[in-house]
């Protein structure tokens, strides 16, 4: 696994402990992971541990399989909305620039924090996997 250091970020109300992982080669420039991070209070290294479990933090040019868009792995009818809403931007930009996307799922990110009374929680969320065991398991490996 990559190699980490603890962080820790005051999200709305939710004090979120997360690994700060090196970074990898992705197709996200510079800056952006930062960016999000300081715009919408989520760590920057919880952001690229969810873009490394969810594509390796890899632009697609469509969904993948199981319809998942971006580096954030936003999925329609879930955070894919949620994310253009939080952020302004329409949908079809979150699924097809990187920033956007990016930025997207941090607010995305930002307002399950709100609602949520752990990372854990927070991340099972964000999964939304029909089986509970897949989503707990999810929210482990991005932790890991």
């Amino acid at each position: 696994m990559i190699g980490r250091l603890p962080a820790t970020l005051l999200v709305p109300g939710l004090l979120l402990h997360a690994v700060a992982r090196t970074a990898a080669a992705d197709d996200v420039p510079d800056g952006v992971y930062a960016e999000a991070a300081q715009i919408y209070g989520v760590p920057e290294s919880l952001l690229r541990a969810v873009a490394d479990v969810e594509s390796g933090g890899h632009m697609n040019s469509g969904p993948t399989r199981d319809g998942r868009w971006g580096p954030m792995g936003l999925v329609a009818g879930r955070t894919l909305e949620r994310a253009a809403d939080r952020t302004g931007f329409d949908v079809q930009l979150v699924t097809t620039d990187v920033r956007a996307n990016v930025l997207g799922g941090a607010a995305a990110l930002a307002e399950l924090a709100a609602a949520s009374g752990s990372l854990q929680e927070t991340l099972f969320r964000w999964a939304g996997f029909d089986m509970p065991t897949a989503s707990w398991e999810y929210s482990a490996e991005v932790i890991a």
